[in-house]
């Protein structure tokens, strides 16, 4: 009984190997994930300084969603702390909002933008006699969106990351005694067309602020990083049913598809 147990062919053995696998794109997936989020353009700006021993903290964000006006907030131990935000649209004059104070906080609001629309700001706190940019005299980008639905928005992430994980899954096989990769690169590549054709456009058209408005251009609705995994996986596919030492390819598929993770904008 025992021997049967821990045999290689055994029931135990693959499921522990499975399990072994699954484990590893997972965690595979999420650093991508992570590392792909700190990486992006659109990361928040943020960090803590110190004023005369107290703290002064930050987070400036490169996104806004909805019609709401975007609030600014510092966070401080310095209750005489003062400041205004400076901002614009490409090189107009710069406006201006004055930071009101409340308890540990300074705050400010700059007014909601048309979706699409980037602006440039920057924040400028004074206390006593000095004056401290925040984080510094370069100004920081925001981007005005429209708001998506939570659902629409759920549904993005969950094909994508599941996309990605299946995807990892796949060519983690390659080490799989017991391999269905066939089986794993089909169930791939319907989610990534169930992400690249049916929720980043529906989720792009809410953020152009099209919903229920005018029809967006078909081109801008589509984004590439979607495309270009749903095309990989497809590609891969064909590949994988068509050659016999089809495993590498789907190992290589994976890697190319966690690359273009890192490249693309999601």
């Amino acid at each position: 009984m025992s021997s049967y147990l821990y045999a290689n062919d055994s029931p135990v053995y693959y499921m522990k190997e499975n399990i072994i696998l699954w484990t590893a794109a997972f965690i595979i997936t999420f650093l991508s994930g992570f590392l792909q989020s700190i990486s992006s353009t659109y990361y928040p700006v943020s960090g803590t300084f110190g004023i005369e021993g107290k703290k002064v903290s930050y987070k400036l964000d490169r996104l806004h969603y909805g019609k709401d006006p975007y609030r600014i907030l510092i966070r401080t131990d310095i209750d005489s702390l003062s400041g205004k935000v400076e901002y614009r649209r490409g090189r107009e004059k710069w406006n201006i909002i004055p930071l009101k104070n409340a308890k540990d906080i300074l705050f400010g609001d700059m007014p909601a933008q048309k979706a699409g629309t980037e602006m440039e700001y920057r924040v400028l706190i004074f206390y006593s006699d000095n004056s401290y940019f925040v984080p510094s005299a370069k100004p920081v980008s925001i981007k005005f969106l429209g708001k998506i639905s939570p659902f629409i928005n759920a549904l993005y992430y969950l094909t994508l990351f599941a996309g990605l994980l299946l995807s990892t899954r796949t060519g983690l096989d390659f080490f799989n005694e017991n391999e269905k990769i066939k089986k794993l690169g089909l169930f791939t590549s319907i989610i990534f067309f169930v992400n690249a054709f049916i929720a980043a456009p529906l989720r792009k058209t809410y953020e152009m602020g099209e919903i229920g408005t005018n029809a967006p251009p078909v081109l801008q609705i589509f984004p590439a990083g979607s495309i270009v995994l749903f095309a990989l996986w497809v590609a891969a596919v064909i590949i994988i049913f068509n050659i016999k030492r089809y495993k590498r390819a789907a190992i290589i598929s994976a890697l190319i598809a966690l690359i273009a993770f890192q490249i693309f904008t999601f």
